[in-house]
């Protein structure tokens, strides 16, 4: 799934309680909430079976390439071409398999012992849950069937562009009370703010909670406006999902602008009071894992 044009941004470093989130892009100033409160390992459903992961198996693989760093203390990097599948995005769970599927199958029989293990999957690989569930269904199927809309002779963003659409219409309610919050935000952008709860519990949930499970580091990215978790009784009737219990907080956007966003899960709490100030441009991070 592509999108329109989107903004790119220096680094942030980031912690939470669940799933430490260690690194992000965003915007100066930007601050990225508790990214995963709800999803730690302990709450995550237990392993999909083998059977289970058998039938989200893509239909094709490719030869693995192997490269060891013998340096002491040097990390094993997994990276992982993630293959989109509509199938995957469903609903939370069926992300949530997919991926944890992956990790027993490519990760878990090579960990190393003396080693931190770092896990990273393929640019945008949370974009595509900004269509989980009943809301996303319109969105699913304008791209599980390419004849609707018809968009010959208007080029490739023309389905994209109709998606966010369908998107922005389904999450009619969300969008109206952002608009009413962030009188500047554009049409382009509304999608993802109106969406902020569903791609922080299905994307950054999922991936919090397996770096806890599993004790190892995943890096993955996705389309997400700036966010805080909020437990306020009217934020959690406004924006929670409808196919799921009324949860206790949701994650509701701080501000109108959406960037391509890469983060990173650890196994243990580095800290759990928020982001640190973001990077400046020509500075050097150095994360230590």
């Amino acid at each position: 799934m592509s999108v329109p044009p989107r903004q790119r941004s220096p680094l942030a470093v980031l912690g939470t309680l669940a799933g430490v989130v260690l690194l992000a892009v965003g915007g100066p100033g930007v601050a990225f909430g508790a990214a995963a409160h709800s999803a730690s390992a302990v709450d995550l459903p237990p392993a999909p079976s083998p059977q289970r992961c058998a039938g989200v198996q893509a239909h094709r693989t490719l030869p693995v390439t192997e490269s060891f760093d013998a340096r002491p203390g040097a990390p094993r990097v997994f990276a992982i071409q993630y293959k989109q599948d509509l199938a995957n995005v469903v609903t939370y769970d069926s992300f949530r398999v997919k991926i944890e599927c992956l990790l027993r199958q490519d990760v878990l029989p090579h960990l190393a012992a003396d080693r931190p293990s770092v896990v990273v999957l393929n640019e945008d690989i949370g974009l595509a849950t900004i269509a989980t569930g009943t809301r996303g269904a319109a969105a699913r199927d304008l791209f599980g069937h390419p004849g609707s809309p018809s968009c010959e002779g208007q080029g490739a963003p023309c389905a994209t562009l109709a998606a966010l659409a369908a998107v922005s219409a389904a999450y009619a309610p969300q969008v109206t009370a952002y608009h009413a919050r962030f009188p500047a935000l554009a049409s382009v952008s509304q999608a993802f703010v109106g969406a902020t709860d569903t791609l922080v519990r299905g994307f950054m949930g999922t991936f919090s909670g397996l770096a806890r499970r599993y004790g190892v580091y995943m890096v993955g990215s996705t389309d997400v406006p700036p966010f805080s978790q909020s437990t306020d009784s009217q934020d959690i009737t406004t924006f929670a999902d409808p196919d799921l219990p009324r949860p206790t907080s949701v994650y509701v956007a701080s501000a109108p602008q959406v960037y391509n966003t890469a983060l990173m899960w650890g196994p243990h709490d580095v800290r759990g009071d928020g982001p640190a100030e973001p990077v400046k441009p020509g500075e050097t991070l150095h994360v230590r894992i």
